[in-house]
């Protein structure tokens, strides 16, 4: 078994990564950006900038940063760095499978806009700390496939409590209603819970204003809200007990 990853890593480089995409300042032309990173080969931190220390210590790879039209999202891919230790691979890959999990959450109607969206994300602890809880526990998929991850109809049912993040079609259609009623970035997800006597159910996350809170069929938003995800989580602690963590598949592939 390799050595355990830190979150602290894996939270700054997902931060890195949000800098490098804040670095468009005006309205991109182009379908596909291309930025440089550099890579600490024995920690697996990332910087946004030439680092000042030993060349010998740092590989620099290319980060490829492309918008899908039709999907309206950003899409993120890097090339192979090479000559990493095997716990800097892991760091490294953990952080963008965490990082592109974020930014599946967020839509724009254009490249500009949609890196707009996610800047209000960049440079906050507490931000970074949320995308880094959401895409622990995002699954993709509708309400069928998170019983079935729930462990419904199955005979290892998982614990009460168990929960995770995605983002049905209500919290779409809600998020672009909530948007065009509304002043500032609006987003929505969905969070799955496992609940008492086998019971499955949805909740509605809004974050607003820098604000989250649980949506309650009120379009003004007035139900109680919490500075993080972290305070609302703990807030419902006896609701949300066990996230349902997502597996790094970027990651497994770099430990083979």
């Amino acid at each position: 078994m390799g050595k355990k990853i830190e979150p602290r890593s894996i939270q700054q480089n997902v931060d890195t990564f949000f800098k490098i995409l804040n670095k468009v300042k005006a309205k991109p032309t182009p379908t596909t950006l291309v930025f440089q990173a550099w890579i600490h080969r024995q920690t697996g931190e990332v910087k946004d900038a030439p680092p000042s220390l030993d060349e010998k210590e740092w590989e620099q790879v290319e980060l490829n940063c492309t918008y899908d039209a039709e999907k309206k999202e950003i899409r993120f891919k890097e090339g192979t760095p090479l000559s990493l230790h095997p716990l800097a691979r892991r760091v490294f890959k953990e952080a963008l499978h965490t990082f592109k999990n974020v930014i599946k959450t967020f839509r724009g109607e254009d490249f500009a806009e949609q890196i707009r969206h996610m800047s209000t994300l960049s440079g906050s602890a507490s931000a970074v700390t949320d995308n880094h809880l959401i895409a622990s526990a995002w699954h993709s998929g509708d309400r069928s496939k998170a019983e079935e991850l729930l462990g419904i109809g199955k005979k290892n049912l998982l614990p009460q409590g168990t929960y995770l993040f995605r983002k049905d079609s209500f919290a779409e259609i809600l998020e672009q209603q909530l948007s065009s009623q509304r002043e500032g970035e609006i987003t929505c997800l969905t969070v799955t819970v496992l609940g008492s006597d086998k019971k499955v159910s949805d909740y509605t996350l809004v974050r607003t204003g820098g604000s989250w809170q649980i949506y309650n069929d009120d379009p003004q938003l007035q139900q109680q809200g919490f500075p993080n995800l972290t305070a609302l989580l703990k807030a419902k602690k006896n609701l949300f007990i066990h996230p349902l963590y997502s597996p790094s598949e970027s990651c497994a592939d770099a430990e083979r």
